[in-house]
């Protein structure tokens, strides 16, 4: 059995606790110190048959060692859970840092990009593959010979993904294992929700991309079925940055002097009430809303993996960063600047507004990046914060050096 992601590419090894993920160039050796119970030529004919495009095979994959085992072990069926488990997990720490602020090197992934796929076969392998459906009067084998098999790469995901990886989130997920279950099961189920509502395949509905949007957000904060509970454990679980190192310094730049999240609290209430019209079959275009459809979608991509990381850290099992702070602190600023993909023109670097004040344009002075939206133009800001705060940390840091070796002197 060969467990392997055929979508994704990887930079370098990454060695996690029971897992192995091993870049592979499809038909080369592995290296020497990897175990193995069937031939290279027989992995490259079992990846053979996985496509990047229609005359393209796949190059690279990656391939997956669970618990020590050489590849082509056989798994049990609780190893095989545990592999799942893990590729849910992987499926989160790579796209949780997700910015969607566009360009070559954003690193967007979504959620098929992580599929692991376990293929069991006899060696030397003859090149037969049958596969089993599920239907609802039971199920369906299909066996397809050598010549016959094709996998590709579903068009929607465009190419393997290359994501940055968050270890730090992959290690807070491992250790779930380790609270309450009550907690650790509604966590799972809000990622199980959250992976759905990040598939952009077009076989799953902007309808039940939004339904399970907010049931992402429901199941990580445990709320009840009552919008006011969403919106207070929501805001509750988001409040724990306000005692962050990191709060005062970065409010200053972002501007949060509104109280109790008043906009992330509207979101959240307009989400539920779309999500309540789709489930029961209405059209979404009937529902009184400030954002659209697809704004509820992309902030709501945003915002759940910052809820997750925000129960983790208060469970001891993840460590925000100062980026996590910021764009926490930057939500009411973020969802209030719609239409988000509104491209506003460009500014000049000082403009003098009717009463004399003087407006700065952030986009430029973070390099001239002209004509970029308004969710993009909130990013800018951020990123002006964490870089002024990070250079003035930086000064402090320098002048209480020198004055330290000064006063040795």
């Amino acid at each position: 059995m060969l467990a392997f992601l055929p979508w994704l590419r990887l930079r370098e090894p990454i060695r996690f606790e029971r897992f192995f993920l091993l870049p592979h160039v499809v038909a080369s050796d592995l290296p020497q110190d990897t175990a193995s119970d069937v031939s290279v030529g027989t992995i490259g004919r079992v990846l053979s048959h996985y496509y990047d495009g229609a005359n393209r095979p796949l190059s690279t994959v990656v391939l997956l060692q669970y618990d020590g085992k050489p590849l082509g072990a056989d798994f049990d069926q609780y190893e095989q859970g545990e592999i799942f488990r893990f590729g849910r997990y992987l499926a989160v720490s790579g796209m949780c840092d997700r910015r969607f602020i566009g360009g070559f090197h954003n690193n967007y992934t979504a959620t098929g990009h992580y599929q692991i796929l376990l293929q069991g076969f006899s060696e030397p392998y003859q090149g037969g593959v049958n596969l089993t459906y599920r239907r609802k009067d039971g199920h369906a084998n299909v066996f397809m010979g050598q010549t016959d098999i094709r996998f590709f790469r579903p068009a929607h995901l465009v190419f393997q993904g290359e994501p940055t990886l968050n270890i730090d989130m992959l290690r807070g997920l491992q250790l779930l294992h380790t609270v309450n279950g009550n907690v650790r099961e509604h966590i799972e189920a809000s990622i199980t929700q959250y992976l759905l509502a990040n598939s952009d395949s077009p076989d799953v509905s902007r309808g039940v991309e939004t339904i399970a949007t907010c049931s992402a957000l429901e199941r990580v904060t445990n709320a009840s079925q009552r919008v006011d509970d969403l919106q207070a454990k929501t805001l509750t679980c988001v409040a724990i940055v306000d005692d962050s190192p990191w709060t005062e310094a970065l409010g200053a730049y972002l501007n949060t002097s509104a109280k109790g999240r008043p906009i992330l609290r509207a979101w959240v209430k307009q989400l539920y009430v779309l999500r309540g019209r789709l489930a029961h079959g209405k059209p979404a275009h009937c529902a009184q809303k400030m954002w659209s459809q697809d704004e509820h979608l992309l902030a709501g991509a945003f915002i759940y993996p910052l809820v997750l990381k925000c129960q983790l850290s208060a469970m001891g099992l993840y460590r925000m960063t100062d980026e996590d702070v910021a764009h926490v602190l930057g939500l009411d600023a973020l969802l209030g600047a719609w239409p988000f993909f509104e491209v506003l023109e460009e500014l000049t670097a000082d403009m003098e507004q009717p009463d004399g004040r003087e407006t700065r344009n952030t986009s430029y002075l973070a390099g001239g990046r002209p004509n970029l939206n308004r969710w993009q133009q909130q990013f800018e800001t951020i990123n002006l914060a964490l870089v002024s705060i990070a250079i003035r940390h930086s000064v402090r840091e320098a002048i209480d050096n020198h004055f330290s070796t000064s006063g040795q002197d």
